[in-house]
């Protein structure tokens, strides 16, 4: 995978007396026509040079958008939410009889109702988050913008007293 010809001077590891460098990387060979790039880089947690290897790979991407969701798993933690997902689980096991099969019964009732409620229970979540994120920078502008308090006032008399 690396090809580093001896001339121009590529070490991954460099000493008082010399140097040294990898003189292969080995990969399978159906990957090795992917390669798009190699470079070493500086890295904190060694004394060597860390190799970089970018490949390009056929992988359909995952896009996240109105067809994907992912939960987040914070809510798991969250005693309020948990103790809501159990009340409503009694009542969506008391459906479990009108339905023909159990797996026909998961997908129309708990799975849809587990997601609605967390889906709005983070949208909950990102709504007070970006409040408060909100909240900080509006309370200082309106504190500067605002009239000057007793405190400022004084430093500024202070301050003319001492000119």
């Amino acid at each position: 995978m690396w090809a580093s010809p001896p001339e121009r001077g590529v070490y991954t590891h460099y000493m008082r007396k010399g140097a040294a460098r990898l003189d292969r990387i080995y990969m399978p060979r159906h990957p090795s026509g992917w390669k798009c790039g190699i470079e070493t880089t500086v890295t904190a947690f060694t004394d060597h040079l860390a190799v970089i290897l970018r490949i390009v790979l056929d992988v359909a991407a995952v896009y996240r958008g109105r067809r994907y969701w992912k939960m987040d798993a914070g809510l798991l933690r969250d005693a309020l939410v948990l103790e809501t997902l159990r009340q409503r689980w009694m009542g969506w096991r008391r459906q479990r009889n009108l339905y023909p099969h159990i797996v026909m019964w998961w997908e129309r009732v708990p799975k849809n109702q587990i997601r609605k409620l967390l889906i709005g229970e983070s949208a909950i979540r990102r709504r007070d988050d970006r409040a408060l994120g909100e909240f900080y920078p509006a309370s200082l502008y309106k504190h500067l913008r605002g009239p000057p308090t007793m405190r400022t006032r004084l430093r500024q008399l202070t301050i003319l007293r001492l000119r």
